[in-house]
């Protein structure tokens, strides 16, 4: 076993930029596939329920009342600026969400 470990430890030695490069590699990769854009996937009908989302004019609470609004809730929409809340309230009703 001690030159199995050994062997291991000079083999690592010899191609750590390699062995680094590969591992670095596959970390980018598996972080594009856990990154990528991810759309709801929820088909249920929201009709006549409410939903409260809290900072709903930027960011991820915006696309959330985009999408819920698509799917027929009735979003109460929580927000610091009344006035970008109302610039994005009317947005959305003109655009028949």
């Amino acid at each position: 076993m001690q030159e199995f470990s050994n062997k291991a430890t000079e083999l690592f030695k010899r191609n750590k930029n390699i062995l680094l490069t590969i591992g670095a590699v596959v970390a980018v990769s598996a972080l594009k596939i856990y990154f990528r854009g991810k759309t709801c996937k929820v088909n249920r009908d929201l009709t006549d329920k409410v939903i409260v989302i809290t900072g709903g004019t930027s960011g991820i609470g915006r696309a959330t009342v985009e999408v819920l609004a698509q799917k027929g809730c009735m979003v109460i929409i929580g927000a610091r600026d009344a006035n970008k809340a109302e610039q994005f309230i009317n947005k959305i009703k003109s655009t028949n969400l």
